[in-house]
């Protein structure tokens, strides 16, 4: 799927390609973010990888996801690995996962890299990452402000991405 044109709050996890966590050695190898979906339709985790299928060789949920009837993981393949850190913590700000609750690792990750110190290396959003969060709807965009806010208050973007004064 091309970035520029997703708009988070169209995306139907149930809708997607997957596939029943015990065939979880089936996933495609590409680059994607994933969604956890209990038996009831629920969506419990979302997370992201360069390669679905090595993600879950050894998922770091893995026991905690078997603990649910009829899981499944379904995905949203994404084709540039760059922007899988902003389209993740979008999407887990939209679905609000039980999973993905703040203290539970991933959350608070925007991937924006780190140095080998652990100091974030980037300061503003690339121009395909701007185009995405412009792209969503008016319905989404306290979202859209959430992402940016949080990068922000963590030093990770220039506080003018707001377009507020």
């Amino acid at each position: 799927m091309n970035p520029a044109n997703i708009v988070i709050n169209d995306i139907q996890p149930n809708h997607l390609p997957s596939l029943p966590l015990v065939r979880r050695s089936q996933l495609p190898k590409c680059a994607g973010v994933y969604f956890v979906i209990d038996g009831d339709g629920v969506v419990q985790y979302i997370g992201r990888s360069k390669n679905l299928r090595s993600r879950w060789v050894a998922h770091h949920k893995l026991a905690e996801i078997r603990e649910m009837t009829g899981a499944k993981v379904s995905w949203l393949e994404i084709s540039d690995e760059d922007l899988l850190p902003s389209i993740e913590a979008a999407l887990i700000q939209w679905f609000s996962p039980p999973l993905n609750r703040e203290g539970e690792g991933r959350f608070q990750d925007t991937g924006l890299g780190t140095t080998n110190q652990q100091q974030p290396i980037s300061t503003k959003y690339p121009p395909e990452v701007d185009r995405v969060l412009r792209g969503m709807s008016d319905r989404s965009d306290f979202i859209r402000k959430a992402v940016i806010k949080e990068l922000i208050a963590q030093g990770k973007l220039d506080k003018d991405w707001l377009g507020e004064t």
